[in-house]
């Protein structure tokens, strides 16, 4: 997990560092009913938010926002399209 975390921070690092202004964002993985599953996903968000922490991207804390509110998604894995509506302000500059 820790590896393959690295190298898709690196990967979009190296991907994008050639567009100027490009105001990127990064959804890590929301929390699940599975707790089974939720280990796995505190893991790698671990990783995930430790490995941006060097780059100028951006991260939207899905887990943090799911892991105590079932209306957050649709069915017992998919996320309801109203979270990231709510969100998008928060993250990008509309004006």
């Amino acid at each position: 997990t820790k590896d393959t975390v690295k190298n898709y921070v690196e990967f979009l690092k190296e991907s994008l560092h050639k567009y100027n202004n490009l105001n990127v964002i990064i959804c890590n993985v929301p929390a699940s009913y599975n707790n089974k599953t939720n280990e796995v996903r505190i893991l790698f968000n671990n990783y995930l938010n430790k490995y941006l922490s060097n780059t100028n991207f951006k991260l939207v804390d899905l887990y943090s926002l799911t892991k105590d509110n079932k209306e957050t998604f649709i069915d017992n894995h998919h996320l309801n399209f109203d979270i990231y509506k709510q969100l998008l302000p928060e993250y990008i500059n509309l004006s």
